[in-house]
């Protein structure tokens, strides 16, 4: 009887983790696309799409998140230095 039980409560056991594994997995982000896409490295609503890598140089564009839509950043026109030497 008690090998019974022990068995019952291995089975449970792994159905649990499997249960729990599948629950976990939905609540990740979806990746989308392959390569063709950009990767947007990102924080809260501040990110960079990068563009290119050739080694371990990296070119690509500051993005800024907007009711969940990524938009390039534009430069300001009126740029002032920070001090003045």
């Amino acid at each position: 009887m008690a090998i019974r039980k022990r068995m019952l409560v291995i089975v449970l056991w792994a159905l649990s983790l499997i249960i729990v594994g599948a629950f976990a997995r939905a609540q990740t982000p979806a990746q989308r696309g392959g390569r063709t896409d950009p990767t947007i490295i990102s924080g809260g609503d501040l990110g960079f799409r990068m563009e290119r890598q050739v080694g371990d140089h990296v070119t690509g564009t500051f993005v800024v998140r907007i009711n969940g839509n990524w938009w390039d950043v534009a430069p300001a026109t009126n740029l002032k230095p920070l001090s003045s030497k």
